[in-house]
């Protein structure tokens, strides 16, 4: 392991799905920037690095969904009431035995998400905070492709041209 006494390093990775298996993170299909139309699961591949020095301490993870104009991504919820998609957690991560003091401390968050109704042709982000602190490069960016017109057949006149 690398010696890490600095803030938390974060690393995310979109994929079609995520498990954890003897502190490793095991990602299928991941990689991705671009998704739908239609609605399909998918799961974020998270992992930290916590400094030595803030072991036994307790570490706030939010990741909230966001439109590419920074305005939250809401979903009406089963008592009809609209809410942002945000993932919280609280996380404290202690120091096995061991392991050398500096010694940055591994962190592996698998996030499996439901199909999300989001509308195609745009684009969206997760953002992550820490401490309630947010930076730039904790932001996982992706488009949806957008919906395609059926092709013009001439011998139909209630057919689309294509465009």
């Amino acid at each position: 392991m690398r010696r890490h006494d600095g803030p938390v390093k974060l690393t995310m990775l979109l994929c079609d799905h995520v498990a954890l298996a003897e502190g490793k993170l095991y990602i299928n299909g991941g990689g991705w920037s671009t998704t739908g139309p239609a609605p399909s699961p998918s799961g974020i591949a998270v992992f930290l690095e916590v400094p030595w020095v803030e072991a036994n301490r307790k570490i706030e993870f939010k990741l909230k969904l966001l439109h590419e104009d920074g305005e939250p991504f809401t979903q009406l919820t089963p008592v009809g009431a609209m809410m942002p998609v945000e993932i919280t957690a609280t996380l404290e991560v202690g120091r096995p035995p061991g392991v050398p003091e500096g010694t940055a401390l591994p962190v592996p968050l698998p996030i499996n998400l439901p199909p999300l109704p989001l509308a195609p042709g745009q684009g969206f982000y997760w953002q992550a905070e820490i401490n309630q602190q947010s930076k730039e490069e904790w932001r996982l960016s992706f488009r949806t492709r957008p919906l395609s017109l059926p092709s013009h057949d001439p011998s139909d006149p209630t057919s689309l041209p294509d465009f």
